[in-house]
């Protein structure tokens, strides 16, 4: 006992030596403010108007009349709506970051978000529509986004004077409702989105909502142009193709594009006809890989842009699965089998699943990667997760096998 007190004494004795540790003299939340809104203005204006002049020097006649009318409605607070709209190409993407640039310039908050990943990393500080304004995955015509009145998320919105939209068509009209309740309950506001400016963008030539086995009424229902929001949006038209400006053969092409969507170039047993120049040597998988992918079976390997400039469609996992195996096998290199992790939960009783595993890795699901993954270094392979959208690392993003290990 003697021992364990003069001990503990000691013990006291050398922490008394060294005086306890500072603690917080204020509120760090409050003294340095919203970091949401901080990042919102963390922009030089300087640099951001000079970017926006350089811009809006290469602006056609339909884009500097889309700028003028949504700026002016920004500056007056009228809280007039719009949509966008033009075919891919047309500069839709370039007309948003003009504006976050100008409006960033002057001060003013914009919040950039997009239905997918990949379109929202082309935007300024873009983000997905259901990560900044918490979308729920469960949407119903009531639905309201999962944001406190008294949380950082709503003091952005509040102080926000501009948010873009990108890709609506392909998203639910009830998320655009969501958003809508919800911002007027924030800003305390009942006019249209509490009373901010929205600039909504799309094309409906392109994928419009996914309704599980639905009907043709069941999406053009789900689709922005069927709820109360759509007749309170002035649509804006791009028409002019900038990427095709200097190529009159891919200008051609497009516009054959965009009359197979208005329904031409169809016989009557409903098959589009193709123009000769897009024609294999013969009707066969492997003259098509061949026409696409040139000298893809021998070495050197290629370069990145190869595989960014080329890609084939196709309706069906099953074909997507059969073409890419073709491909790899012809592929140099060495190829590596990677089994996906899984295992089967016993329950309580003792009774497992009736499914053996084989059964199960051996069913394709969108959206999921295959039970058993072939690679070879050099190929091309795609993310289906959101890893890491702030880098760049997000559904949709394409990459190339480098190394392989255990």
């Amino acid at each position: 006992m003697y021992l364990i007190e003069q001990t503990l004494e000691r013990q006291n004795k050398s922490l008394a030596e060294f005086p306890p540790m500072p603690l917080p003299q204020g509120n760090w939340a409050q003294q340095f403010g919203n970091h949401l809104i901080q990042e919102q203005l963390n922009y030089d204006p300087v640099q951001q108007l000079l970017e926006s002049e350089e811009r809006q020097a290469k602006f056609n006649a339909d884009q500097w009349a889309a700028f003028d009318e949504i700026m002016a409605a920004v500056e007056s607070k009228s809280g007039q709506c719009f949509f966008l709209h033009g075919p891919g190409g047309t500069g839709k993407t370039f007309v948003y970051n003009t504006l976050c640039c100008a409006l960033c310039a002057q001060g003013k908050i914009v919040i950039c978000v997009a239905s997918s990943g990949i379109a929202a990393l082309i935007l300024m500080g873009g983000r997905t529509s259901h990560f900044r304004l918490k979308i729920p995955i469960e949407i119903h015509e009531k639905s309201t986004c999962s944001i406190k009145k008294n949380s950082l998320e709503a003091e952005l919105i509040r102080q926000a004077d501009l948010l873009i939209y990108d890709e609506v068509a392909m998203q639910h009209r009830y998320c655009q409702e969501a958003v809508d309740h919800t911002l007027r309950d924030i800003r305390e506001n009942d006019n249209l989105f509490g009373g901010m400016t929205v600039v909504f963008g799309g094309d409906f030539q392109q994928i419009l909502p996914v309704i599980l086995k639905g009907s043709r009424p069941e999406i053009v229902g789900a689709c922005i142009q069927r709820s109360y929001i759509w007749n309170e949006l002035k649509v804006l038209h791009l028409k002019i193709n900038m990427h095709l400006r200097d190529n009159a053969e891919e200008r051609e092409f497009a516009q054959w594009q965009l009359d197979v969507g208005h329904g031409k170039h169809t016989n009557n047993d409903g098959n589009i006809t193709l123009p000769p120049y897009l024609h294999c040597l013969q009707n066969t998988v492997e003259s098509l890989i061949e026409t696409i992918y040139p000298g893809i079976k021998s070495l050197p390997l290629p370069e990145d842009d190869y595989f960014s400039e080329r890609s084939i469609l196709s309706a069906r996992n099953d074909d997507v699965d059969s073409i890419n195996l073709k491909i790899l096998k012809d592929f140099p290199g060495e190829e590596r089998l990677y089994h996906s992790a899984d295992s089967i939960q016993e329950h309580q009783d003792g009774d497992v699943t009736m499914y053996p595993p084989e059964y199960l890795n051996s069913i394709n699901v969108s959206g999921m990667p295959l039970s058993k993954l072939r690679l070879k270094v050099g190929c091309p392979v795609m993310i289906l997760r959101n890893l890491n959208p702030m880098e760049g690392v997000c559904n949709g993003t394409r990459g190339i096998i480098t190394r392989m290990t255990n």
